[in-house]
């Protein structure tokens, strides 16, 4: 059997953690937004020089309103979706 793909999965963390469903469409639009600064390249393979530039990205670029890009960091530290 096929495993989710990445944000089905976040999603099932969430839900599973009973968060809200706008925290959860707000987590699974940062982390698709985030996915996409980078190409389409999977999280697993980035780390913090990649959050940086996504941050530094939005606070630049993207300042004229939406979330602001702390969401973003709880997004990424909190839940923790486990990739097997």
């Amino acid at each position: 059997m096929k495993k989710p793909k990445l944000l089905v999965q976040l999603r099932i963390a969430l839900r599973s953690l009973n968060y809200a469903l706008s925290t959860e469409k707000s987590y699974v639009a940062w982390v698709r937004q985030y996915i996409l600064y980078h190409n389409k390249r999977h999280p697993i393979e980035m780390g913090c020089v990649e959050v940086g530039e996504f941050l530094s990205y939005f606070a630049v670029v993207k300042s004229e309103g939406g979330l602001p890009p702390m969401n973003f960091l709880n997004t990424i530290k909190e839940p923790r979706v486990h990739y097997a």
